[in-house]
């Protein structure tokens, strides 16, 4: 940013929330915004874990979460909710997850959970047959705040979360070994047919379905969505796609992070759009 503003760069990308203040309302400079397409941050769910195979533990902890706070807190604001497993900036979004998706709602968690059986024990955190309701949450440190967040709001529920903090590459070999519980990741894509890798029951060994997902109704409509090319017939294959794994409650999205790109005014005619740079028509004035 020192650079930009010192004329030695004319453009800077991928600029944090808190880093573009300055340049906003500066007429030396020119702010792009756009919405990432993917989802910058949820969280997954190893549905082999004995305690997350129980669907209402599941949605218990995806009501526990207040993502608006998480938004503030780690974007300063500069985000939106994220309600599914695919952005509002990308093709076949499901508007209606926006009605469905679970919303905030501590004392609807702490139902759930004592519908799943796990009873509060006076010491803060939930039991069921003499065993605790804790769990691993698998991060790499760029996420250690958000990590955070969520473990305070869960032990508001009655969850015991145990951060993890791995490398990157660490993370991935463990979640595939399902060696995990819960786990913080994101993703960059610009098509919905990215859902058949995270969620067909054919990705679970040596592919990226993390979570183990094996649901014969959902890998039917992923099968679909990359073989149809009736655009109206895949928007409703996906939209029953994005319900199926809110209800299942596969993943706790959380959210979609706006991306800035700030450059020097004497730049033109650039543009960006789903994260990629458009230099066709780039002119340079003094």
């Amino acid at each position: 940013m020192a650079a930009l503003e010192s004329g030695t760069i004319d453009v800077a990308t991928y600029v944090k929330p808190k880093d573009v203040k300055p340049f906003e309302n500066n007429p030396k400079f020119q702010v792009g915004e756009e919405l990432k397409s993917g989802i910058g941050n949820y969280v997954q769910i190893n549905t082999e874990n004995e305690i997350l195979q129980d669907v209402q533990v599941r949605k218990a902890l995806s009501v526990a979460i207040n993502k608006e706070a998480v938004i503030q807190s780690v974007l300063q604001g500069e985000g939106v909710v994220a309600h599914g497993p695919l952005p509002a900036s990308m093709p076949d979004y499901d508007q209606a997850v926006e009605e469905y998706g679970y919303k905030y709602n501590l004392d609807e968690a702490k139902k759930q959970l004592e519908a799943a059986g796990w009873r509060e024990n006076g010491q803060g955190v939930r039991e069921k047959n003499g065993k605790k309701l804790s769990l691993r949450l698998s991060i790499e440190s760029p996420d250690k705040q958000s990590a955070q967040l969520l473990q305070a709001m869960l032990a508001e529920a009655g969850v015991e979360i145990k951060i993890e903090e791995l490398e990157y590459a660490t993370l991935l070999d463990k979640s595939a070994k399902g060696d995990y519980d819960l786990a913080i990741n994101g993703y960059t894509y610009a098509d919905p047919d990215i859902l058949y890798l995270f969620f067909h029951s054919s990705q679970v060994n040596g592919g990226i379905n993390y979570g183990k997902v094996q649901n014969r109704e959902l890998d039917a409509l992923l099968e679909k969505g990359r073989t149809t090319m009736d655009l109206e017939a895949r928007k409703k294959i996906y939209a029953d796609v994005q319900k199926i794994i809110v209800d299942q409650a596969y993943w706790i999205p959380i959210y979609t992070e706006k991306m800035f790109h700030v450059m020097n005014s004497h730049v033109k005619g650039v543009k960006v759009a789903a994260g990629r740079w458009y230099l066709n028509d780039l002119e340079k004035t003094e």
